[in-house]
């Protein structure tokens, strides 16, 4: 299943087996990167690229092929990385989210000073 938005109310954050992150408000979107080819946009298909520099820059460097789903941060600095929908060839989309969050934080992407964040799950 695909990242969705709950509603704390009415027990949907208790059920068993769910995970759920949070977000800080900032800019949903979807980094697509092949190697040092990176195209950051929201899920309309608008680009962020000249918006984010920084964060282009950093997804970048990490010279990977992966469609990574996240959030650009309220402080326009960092992108939230908090899903990974497709890496190195391979759709992931239809594998269970733990597996590709176990994938995810297998990547060279997040540094604690760094403007990729990997979003904590609940």
């Amino acid at each position: 299943m695909l990242a969705r938005t709950a509603r704390a109310s009415g027990g949907e954050l208790e059920r068993e087996g769910w995970l759920y992150c949070e977000l800080t408000g900032g800019l949903r979107a979807l980094a697509e990167v092949d190697g040092k080819q990176v195209s950051l946009h929201s899920r309309k298909l608008l680009s962020f690229n000249r918006r984010f520099p920084g964060i282009v820059d950093a997804l970048a460097a990490a010279g990977t092929k992966a469609l990574l789903d996240g959030e650009i941060a309220r402080d326009r600095s960092r992108f939230r990385v908090f899903d990974l929908l497709y890496l190195d060839g391979e759709d992931l989309r239809q594998e269970p989210l733990r597996k590709r969050l176990a994938r995810l934080g297998k990547l060279p992407l997040f540094r604690k000073d760094g403007a990729l964040e990997l979003v904590p799950q609940l």
